[in-house]
């Protein structure tokens, strides 16, 4: 298989721990049969916090893949 891999990576941050993004999707390419065998969309919203002193990110996203 001869295939090809794209993961965009695109947060924006709103401030006092929040951001926006798309989330960890993973478009691929198949070159051997002429198209994509993945090709999702997505976003996220997370929010840093600390618990403790130690910072955690929590987040949640949805994703959706338009490849049939």
């Amino acid at each position: 298989m001869n295939i090809s891999t794209l993961q965009p990576l695109l947060n924006y941050s709103l401030g006092d721990g929040w951001s926006v993004g798309v989330s960890e999707m993973t478009f691929v390419y198949d070159w051997d049969d002429g198209g994509f065998t993945s090709l999702p969309l997505g976003a996220k919203v997370s929010r840093l916090v600390r618990f403790g002193g130690v910072p955690v990110q929590v987040q949640g996203s949805y994703e959706h893949n338009f490849y049939d």
